[in-house]
């Protein structure tokens, strides 16, 4: 009996062990995991444009009680995307036509009204597109100002004209992406001497460095306006307008509906102009993009000024 007694303590002892251990583990989910699951996390890239979008957002979710933080990402969908549609991000911002071409794989050009598609077909992969309707980019290319003189360019049919002689810088995305160099070039017969890769930072920089003839340029970089380039027009009107949106995991926005009204009140507010203005207020030092968005937020009566 005594043997019998000493085994079904050790039994008992042994169990308390197993359910204790299982107690701790609860606990440290609860005070722990759960936690650190109820931050929204935003991809933020090294483009001033998208570092705004995305405090803009976060300081006006915090206005709402909601914790956000951002995170840094590299740049391109093909990096952000995933990351959305498995939860480890939880918002990241795209454009209409590289999603369409990219993640939808549609083989025709996006136009506005195929929106109500492509944010069908984004809910059914769980994710929410919230659409930023006067905040757009469309891709072309630039010169200095002294080449564009010296060879009266003013379209991208005049630069098509010349480009065997010149030497072309853009980001790896404009040469990969559908929807910019691969459309340019088809369209205008475009052939460069060369073309050399460059970082999204401050891509006028290498002209004006005098290390490419011609740069990539998208109407939301402020970088472009800042260095005083000429922005050549697409006179073929082969060139896509992308709209802005801000895309939202499933997880995220059934737990924070509000995230919803946060995108609508930044797409009320901005612009197209605007965005990439306030990119080059950056570029040259005058602000922060924390500093900007506040800001905007306070000028627009989204959040209060703090004294």
């Amino acid at each position: 009996m005594k043997g019998n007694r000493s085994k079904e303590f050790a039994k008992r002892k042994k169990t308390g062990r197993v359910l204790g251990l299982t107690a701790l583990l609860s606990l440290s989910m609860v005070f722990g995991g759960c936690k650190k699951e109820d931050v929204v996390r935003v991809a933020v890239t090294e483009e001033k444009h998208v570092q705004i979008l995305a405090e803009l957002f976060c300081q006006l979710a915090k206005e709402k009680d909601i914790e956000c933080e951002t995170r840094q990402t590299q740049p391109g969908i093909a990096n952000i995307h995933p990351a959305l549609e498995n939860d480890s991000l939880q918002v990241g911002i795209e454009y209409t036509q590289t999603a369409w071409s990219n993640i939808l794989q549609k083989r025709t050009t996006y136009r506005p009204n195929d929106l109500t598609e492509l944010q069908r077909e984004y809910h059914n992969r769980k994710l929410y597109w919230c659409n930023l309707p006067r905040v757009e980019d469309a891709y072309s290319l630039a010169v200095s100002q002294e080449m564009a003189d010296e060879y009266n360019l003013q379209t991208l049919g005049d630069l098509a004209k010349i480009s065997e002689t010149l030497v072309i810088g853009a980001p790896t995305l404009f040469f990969e992406e559908a929807d910019a160099y691969p459309l340019i070039q088809e369209n205008y017969g475009m052939d460069f001497k060369t073309t050399v890769n460059i970082s999204e930072q401050n891509v006028a920089q290498n002209i004006l460095d005098q290390k490419v003839d011609v740069v990539s340029a998208h109407s939301l970089d402020g970088g472009i306006k800042a260095a005083d380039l000429v922005v050549l027009e697409d006179d073929l009107k082969v060139g896509v307008v992308a709209t802005v949106g801000i895309v939202v995991s499933k997880p995220a926005m059934m737990e924070h509906p509000q995230l919803n009204v946060v995108a609508q009140e930044i797409g009320r507010i901005l612009t197209s102009e605007q965005l990439a203005d306030l990119s080059q207020d950056v570029l040259n030092g005058v602000a922060t993009p924390e500093e900007i968005a506040r800001q905007l937020l306070i000028e627009n009566d989204l959040i209060e000024q703090k004294e």
